[in-house]
């Protein structure tokens, strides 16, 4: 949830980043007004970003533990975008 939040933030709808998603709750309406707004790849694109930023700055906290699985985590946010044919 945290990740969307970011990615929603990054593209303009301020949403606080503390992990929570309710069903009409700030996080679920800004994310489908940016669905109505900018429609669902641009989305995606932007969780995609998001999601690898997480993981970067993860492996950059603390590299001894987690940098090993830097790759792992990129391929894993590549999978979302080449699933969806999103090429960014």
């Amino acid at each position: 949830n945290k990740v969307m939040q970011q990615a929603l933030t990054n593209l303009g709808y301020e949403t606080d980043i503390d992990g929570g998603w309710a069903d009409g709750g700030q996080t679920d309406t800004n994310y489908q007004q940016a669905i109505a707004d900018l429609g669902e790849e641009k989305v995606l694109e932007a969780l995609i970003q998001s999601q690898k930023k997480h993981y970067v700055d993860i492996a950059e906290e603390d590299p001894d533990t987690y940098g090993k699985y830097s790759k792992g985590w990129e391929n894993r946010a590549d999978f979302m975008g080449d699933y969806s044919g999103i090429n960014y």
